[in-house]
């Protein structure tokens, strides 16, 4: 059964519609009453406040998750493409894992964040 190109417009209109109002304009207005002058005032309020130290322990945190993951990923890619072993391509499945999960971490965080003792 074909279906129409109006049918097939209208259709992904109302789609693209229910997700700006369900989705994107939550999303968004958190995001802009976060970077209001008011919160950085109150982040930045004293130099040895436990905001800082968290967002300093984030990016600390960050940027050597980012550093072991381009070794772990560099040496595995020259494991994998330069010898040939048993269980190769299981093991390149289970490194190719992660690709999947940063889905489930976004619905994981939607959850938290909109769900009964979220906003």
């Amino acid at each position: 059964m074909l279906v129409s190109r109006r049918v097939a417009y209208s259709l992904l209109g109302v789609v693209l519609a229910i997700e700006l109002g369900y989705v994107l304009y939550p999303a968004l207005r958190v995001f802009i009453v976060g970077l209001s002058p008011d919160n950085f005032t109150q982040l930045f309020a004293s130099s040895r406040s436990a905001n800082v130290r968290a967002l300093t322990n984030s990016v600390m945190i960050s940027i050597w998750t980012v550093i072991g993951a381009g070794i772990l990923g560099t040496a595995l890619a020259y494991l994998f493409f330069r010898y040939r072993f048993p269980l190769r391509k299981t093991l390149m499945t289970l490194a190719a894992v992660p690709l999947a999960l940063p889905p489930l971490v976004g619905v994981l965080a939607f959850l938290f964040l909109y769900g009964e003792s979220g906003i």
